[in-house]
């Protein structure tokens, strides 16, 4: 490791991966199964351990999880620099329902170094709190090693991936309901994660697929594979990690949208409404527009990607790496 610091994270997360490469310091994902309380106590015995084993300057935590923030900064900020990449639960934990969570996610953020935001409205945010915020978009991921041939067959239809963990910010039921509208359009429609029950109880159209959960080698083939990426989102500041996927891959990319959105992703991206009849025009739009959308996600990687060094230059000088 070439810097005194790791980056801790209790799940395997693309912006972590992708983040930790770029800042050149190890990534440790600490995943446990089981239930809450196993999966809590073993994680916070994990961290105590790994940090003292490795007894780093600056710990880096990945927040979600509001447990892993909490422990990092009760356990070791007296002596240790303390920087949290706060994704949008971790400043509005439960869409922000819960006054007292509201507080405590706060006190958080004000105890921490430096908090590392995706935009603009969330560094205001943050900054209104009382805490330090520095603005650091997701990096371009890089595709995984393949050993052997893809697992996927070709198919000669165009194939749609809607980029799915079906959370309660992610308007599933809205797209279900736009597939069933392009349900006799030349295509096959594909939905990643793991879906609740009551979706597979449905009667799903016929060009659509549940994955269910997948490999990550598996994921990415599903992108490369893909004509159109779908993610959407009904968070007006969060920056979905299947749109930086797709510039990844350079596949033009449907999303939901809103400023935050319409100010990073500025080509090769179609931005819709959350609503069925608007996705399915989102979809069939990026279907018909794919040489100008392909070059603008080309044109849209080459601008981040020159972006993005430049600001991991300028977060290296503000942790004092």
């Amino acid at each position: 490791m070439k810097k005194d610091g790791i980056f801790i994270s209790w799940e395997s997360h693309t912006r972590s991966k992708s983040l930790s490469r770029a800042l050149d310091i190890r990534l440790f994902e600490i995943k446990v199964s089981g239930n809450r309380f196993k999966r809590y106590l073993v994680s916070v015995i994990k961290t105590i351990l790994l940090i003292r084993k490795h007894d780093p300057a600056t710990i880096i935590i990945q927040n979600p999880s509001i447990v892993l923030a909490f422990v990092s900064i009760l356990l070791f900020s007296w002596h240790r620099k303390i920087v949290m990449d706060a994704h949008n639960a971790a400043i509005y934990p439960l869409e922000g329902r819960y006054k007292l969570l509201n507080n405590f996610a706060s006190f958080l953020l004000r105890k921490s170094d430096l908090v590392i935001v995706t935009n603009d409205d969330l560094h205001r945010t943050v900054e209104e709190m009382g805490a330090r915020s520095f603005v650091l978009p997701d990096p371009i991921p890089s595709l995984p090693v393949r050993s052997g041939k893809t697992e996927l067959k070709k198919s000669t239809l165009p194939q749609i991936i809607f980029v799915c963990t079906w959370a309660s910010d992610e308007p599933y039921l809205e797209f279900l309901e736009a597939a069933n509208l392009l349900q006799k359009e030349y295509m096959e429609i594909k939905i990643t994660g793991r879906a609740p029950e009551s979706v597979k109880i449905r009667s799903l159209p016929n060009n659509l697929e549940l994955t269910g959960f997948v490999t990550e080698l598996h994921y990415w083939n599903l992108l490369e594979s893909a004509t159109v990426v779908v993610d959407l989102t009904t968070r007006e500041n969060c920056l979905v990690c299947g749109a930086y996927e797709a510039a990844a891959v350079g596949i033009p990319c449907v999303l939901s949208d809103s400023v935050a959105a319409r100010r990073t992703f500025t080509n090769g991206y179609v931005f819709v409404e959350n609503k069925a009849s608007e996705i399915a025009k989102g979809i069939s739009l990026a279907l018909d527009s794919q040489r100008e959308l392909r070059d603008g996600i080309s044109e849209f990687r080459s601008i981040h990607q020159s972006y993005i060094r430049q600001k991991t230059v300028a977060l290296c000088v503000e942790i004092g790496f």
